[in-house]
């Protein structure tokens, strides 16, 4: 899948929005065209199609797997190092699976929040296999010219009990 046909995706699962509809209708679309980005960033991710993840959803970022000791800074990286370094991260596995297991969205007038876990499943070469759960936020905001802009995530990969609850630490520790 390229990027242009994950905007033609995301154009047909955004049409509802460019038709007139009542206000519960377009809450609704909002939420559908929010969970229709955030799925398709996920499905790149899981393809390992680099341009897509690039190009596609600005913002959204699923795969934990992609994470580098550098610090974060404010500035974003060119595209052409971003997707270096995106190909050079699935380059270096053996196999990456990205799976959205829960997903749940709400929204209020022109924001839209998005949360849930993903799995994924990987292996670096010549490292052990790879499997972990990923909580993830994100929140969105409907621009005047009517897009959704990423305005905030949040993903982490602490230890959940059965319940996708933090596992406590023991009494007397740190």
């Amino acid at each position: 899948m390229n990027a242009h046909s994950v905007r033609r995706i995301l154009l047909v699962a955004c049409l509802p929005i460019l038709l007139p509809a009542s206000t519960a209708g377009q809450v609704e679309s909002l939420e559908a065209e929010a969970e229709a980005l955030i799925r398709a960033a996920y499905a790149a991710w899981d393809a390992g199609n680099v341009d897509a993840i690039v190009d596609g959803a600005e913002g959204l970022t699923a795969g934990f797997g992609f994470r580098t000791l550098a610090p974060r800074g404010t500035q974003e990286l060119p595209a052409a190092a971003l997707k270096a370094g995106l190909q050079a991260f699935f380059d270096s596995l053996e196999y990456y699976d990205l799976a959205i297991d829960e997903i749940h969205l709400a929204q209020h007038d022109d924001v839209v929040v998005a949360w849930g876990f993903h799995t994924e499943d990987f292996q670096h070469r010549g490292s052990e296999p790879e499997r972990v759960r990923v909580r993830f936020t994100a929140t969105l905001k409907q621009t005047a010219d009517g897009e959704l802009r990423t305005i905030l995530t949040h993903r982490d990969i602490q230890a959940f009990g059965d319940n996708d609850r933090y596992i406590s630490r023991p009494s007397g520790g740190r």
